[in-house]
């Protein structure tokens, strides 16, 4: 195949006293590497399965997040506002990482269809393909109403409280149905 070289430059450094002050000889080594298409990229190919890799095993937040709500429960249904609060932390900021390894999933995933032996018509063609394209984008339209419906309605009733104030009556059998629904929608 067609090769492309390449021109690495290794920077030495070494110091030498010259009266009171130091001064660094730069020493340079070349090496010239030459390496094909192929190889470059099998080499792009290999980055883009292990990015696609570790965006998935990252994707765990929500996991995370429904072990967090299980634990919760643990505790009682008394409301105890540092616990909540940081229960409710903890699943707000996690979406944006969430989100960002979903993305990361997808479009890795179309980058290796595309640079791989199957070709991008696999995704229609291939069912597995498709049935994890499938689930990718329900995970996410389930992380997304999570996230811009009930999420919003949770962090509004506990907007006005700190760690000084009183727990309004009724708080928390107004928070129950949202964060059921947000349980039962993390468990599928």
């Amino acid at each position: 195949g067609a090769s492309s070289s390449a021109v690495i430059y290794f920077w030495k450094g070494r110091t030498t006293r010259i009266g009171a002050s130091l001064r660094v000889i730069p020493i340079f080594t070349v090496v010239y590497v030459t390496a094909t298409k192929e190889r470059i990229s099998y080499m792009v190919y290999d980055i883009l399965k292990l990015l696609h890799v570790l965006s998935f095993v990252f994707m765990s937040v929500p996991l995370f997040n429904l072990i967090i709500v299980n634990e919760r429960s643990l505790l009682g249904t008394k409301f105890i506002f540092s616990v909540d609060r940081y229960m409710e932390n903890l699943i707000a900021h996690g979406v944006r990482r969430c989100y960002v390894f979903q993305s990361t999933v997808f479009v890795t995933g179309v980058l290796l269809l595309i640079f791989g032996p199957l070709g991008i018509e696999a995704l229609w063609r291939n069912w597995a393909l498709l049935a994890k394209t499938i689930i990718l984008f329900t995970m996410m339209t389930l992380l997304s109403y999570v996230h811009f419906r009930l999420q919003p309605k949770i962090e509004e009733l506990l907007a006005g409280l700190n760690a000084d104030s009183d727990v309004p009556e009724g708080l928390v059998d107004k928070l129950k149905p949202y964060r059921i629904r947000r349980k039962k929608l993390a468990t599928f």
